[in-house]
């Protein structure tokens, strides 16, 4: 097993010391959406076709996934198994009656039931472009605190794209002001990636992404007005690259059950 804590470890551990946090439940979701996953299969993969290895349950079957390598092949060995991204996954398992249990073994370990896959999938929106730069920023309201630890959660659990996330309140044009998050110093061409993963995560954090704006910004007066008053996550840098794991590598195209 992994001994540096995961950003799923983290997000579960946060749940678990305050049960009834609502926000807390929902960074599980933000996280497990965004990361990298490994789930056992029965077999090796057929084309694009997977067939998960299936355990008994009282409530019926559950598959295992872990979000390191380590973790899976300290609990199954060398038994066959697919790389995913938690949304991918949600993708293949909904309407499945599936349950699914995460980093079984360790301290952390948390089931997702069947229904979870089906809210998460309707909360995969397609985000929307508006060119406009913002003309001024003003501090985040005082609530939004949870927002960004959800979003913090869930762009650590991904390959970071960008150098920091900035919560606040922005002016477009002669509008008023109105919630927004910028983005600063995104690598070159994430720009999509980074708004599917923070729409998506708006949504599971049960905001109305159309009533957040996002603004990609680099350094320069505009970036600095934003940090100054807005509320910041740092992300962390970009791993090395590394081949994905074929299939399910393309998150718009989950592989199919067998």
């Amino acid at each position: 097993m992994s001994l540096a804590a995961t950003p799923l470890d983290r997000a579960i551990r946060a749940h678990l010391t305050a049960p009834e946090d609502d926000a807390r439940n929902r960074a599980i979701y933000a996280t497990f959406a965004a990361a990298e996953l490994f789930l056992l299969l029965d077999a090796e993969p057929a084309g694009d076709a997977v067939k998960p290895q299936l355990f008994p349950l009282e409530q019926g079957q559950f598959a295992v996934a872990f979000d390191t390598e380590e973790r899976l092949a300290a609990f199954a060995g060398q038994a066959a198994y697919v790389g995913l991204s938690g949304r991918a996954m949600a993708q293949m398992l909904k309407g499945q009656g599936i349950s699914l249990a995460l980093n079984l073994g360790t301290e952390a370990e948390h089931i997702l039931p069947p229904d979870a896959f089906d809210w998460l999938v309707a909360r995969a929106v397609a985000p929307s472009e508006t060119p406009i730069q913002p003309t001024a920023f003003q501090a985040p309201e005082p609530d939004d605190a949870d927002l960004i630890r959800i979003l913090e959660t869930s762009l650590a659990a991904a390959a970071s794209l960008a150098e920091r996330l900035v919560l606040l309140r922005a002016t477009f044009a002669d509008a008023p002001p109105r919630p927004a998050l910028a983005v600063g110093n995104a690598a070159p061409g994430a720009e999509p990636a980074l708004a599917r993963l923070i729409t998506e995560a708006l949504a599971i954090a049960g905001r109305d992404p159309a009533e957040i704006d996002l603004a990609f910004l680099t350094d320069g007066p505009h970036l600095d007005r934003a940090i100054a008053v807005g509320l910041t996550v740092d992300l962390p840098e970009l791993p090395a690259a590394r081949p994905p794991s074929p299939p399910g590598s393309d998150p718009t195209r989950p592989p199919k059950l067998r």
